[in-house]
């Protein structure tokens, strides 16, 4: 880990393979990148943030959810503790919401 990157647990790290589809090399950068880039709460808006809200609420540990790349990765710090995928109807709004901050 750097000074600006995330540490990735090894739960985390599996469900990166297996929900995103990388290799062990790529995890690092693939979590790196979702904190920094990620949407953080106070970006998102109407049915996502309520669902990243039941999230957070559901986890005990987490205090920094990102959305990257219609993924949800939650974070405790700059600890990756898991990755879990959108639903199906909240993926159009998380790109939406992505392609705006892109903009600015």
């Amino acid at each position: 880990m750097d000074e600006t990157g995330s540490r990735v647990t090894a739960h985390a790290g599996k469900r990166i393979r297996e929900r995103i589809g990388v290799n062990k090399k790529t995890i690092q950068a693939v979590s790196d990148r979702a904190l920094i880039k990620g949407l953080s709460h106070s970006e998102l808006t109407g049915k996502l943030k309520r669902y990243i809200d039941k999230l957070y609420f559901r986890s005990e540990t987490a205090n920094n959810i990102k959305v990257y790349a219609e993924k949800v990765y939650i974070f405790k710090g700059n600890t990756l503790i898991t990755v879990v995928g959108l639903p199906t109807g909240l993926k159009k709004i998380a790109n939406k919401l992505f392609q705006s901050k892109k903009e600015d």
